[in-house]
């Protein structure tokens, strides 16, 4: 996969396009291992267009059949060897909540030079978001882990982003971590662990 995301990254790159790795390639390089194996790739709307073209010319199309809880604006589905490309703008779903995700540059969190070639990541707390959104409870506990596990999340972030009042069932959730993280840094700080 390494070398897919390389020519892809040369490819979107060139034409100065906006475009970030989230979902499980995202969750590895922050060691969350989960079994699912497809790149998901965030985009602009003003380059989902180009993206698309280009994958066209690249990749394989496959079909894709629209599941009743997703609306997302643009959603297609490519092949390059044996891996899947999900190619994604404008995420739209209504699971427990009506929730929508709109990726910008302002969204790319960290880069990553690989063969010469500058590879973007989306934030993890925003996939952190997303995957509540989607209703996959087993990845989202194992965000929360590594959270737990000395990672810190962005409060700013969670609501300049989002909107906590626009996403309730969310902001439950994210409070009660954000909770639990503080009574596990408090009871650190009390054992000594951190003189």
């Amino acid at each position: 996969m390494k070398k897919i995301i390389e020519s892809l990254a040369k490819e979107f790159n060139k034409r100065n396009l906006t475009w970030a790795i989230g979902g499980s390639f995202l969750l590895k390089r922050y060691g969350i291992d989960i079994d699912f194996d497809e790149l998901d790739i965030m985009v602009s709307e003003d380059s989902v267009e180009e993206i698309n073209k280009v994958m066209n010319e690249i990749a394989v199309k496959l079909e894709v059949v629209n599941a009743e809880n997703y609306q997302t604006d643009y959603y297609s589905c490519y092949q390059m060897g044996n891996h899947t490309i999900n190619i994604i703008c404008n995420l739209k779903c209504d699971f427990e909540e009506s929730f929508a995700y709109s990726f910008n540059k302002e969204d790319i969190n960290s880069i990553e030079i690989s063969n010469n070639e500058k590879i973007y990541f989306s934030h993890l707390l925003d996939w952190y978001v997303i995957y509540q959104e989607i209703s996959s409870k087993e990845t989202m506990n194992l965000i929360e882990r590594y959270y737990l596990d000395g990672s810190f999340l962005n409060n700013n972030r969670f609501s300049d982003k989002f909107g906590m009042e626009d996403i309730p069932h969310v902001k439950d959730r994210y409070l009660s971590l954000k909770k639990r993280i503080y009574q596990g840094l408090n009871c650190s700080l009390s054992s000594g662990h951190y003189k």
